[in-house]
């Protein structure tokens, strides 16, 4: 190999005077690396061994579809649609809804090994979590003023039948 290291070898120095190669120039680095076989497979199985956890990335992945399709409907949803909501049934579904939209999210493990790769997704729980959260919050909040609609409503309806 030519390689400085190999030098007091190939060019020795006698008596204070270097002397010419010995030999001729070795096989470059890359050649020897080329022509080794089992460096060949090694490559060959890490590069395997990578795409095959990349594959396992991409299908875990996968399971969060369903948060990210919900997320994004969060997001444009507009408060006005649960403020304005009078139809209890509706709120009742739309607690149901952004109750287990909480689940789904908190259920998420932060931190997951996937063979190679070590995946950390405290991020996205931290940017999908407030939002069902915030209309979770936003639906416990319009309820009582439902409630107080109704029941002012029938002691209005009492005082004009009295």
């Amino acid at each position: 190999l030519s390689d400085m290291f190999f030098d007091p070898f190939t060019e020795p120095m006698v008596c204070g005077k270097q002397e010419k190669r010995l030999c001729g120039l070795g096989p470059s680095l890359e050649y020897v690396i080329k022509e080794d076989t089992e460096i060949q497979d090694m490559k060959v199985k890490v590069i395997n061994s990578l795409l095959d956890n990349f594959k396992c990335v991409h299908l875990y992945i996968e399971h969060f579809k369903d948060i990210h399709n919900f997320y994004i409907q969060d997001k444009l949803l507009d408060m006005a649609v649960i403020t304005e909501e009078t139809e209890l049934e509706k709120l009742r579904e739309m607690l149901e809804k952004y109750h287990s939209e909480k689940e789904a999210v908190n259920f998420v493990t932060e931190f997951q090994a996937m063979g190679i790769l070590y995946m950390n997704i405290t991020g996205f729980k931290a940017e999908t979590l407030p939002v069902p959260s915030r209309l979770l919050e936003i639906t416990e909040a319009t309820l009582p003023t439902i409630g107080r609609n109704r029941i002012n409503a029938l002691t209005e309806e009492a005082v004009r039948l009295r």
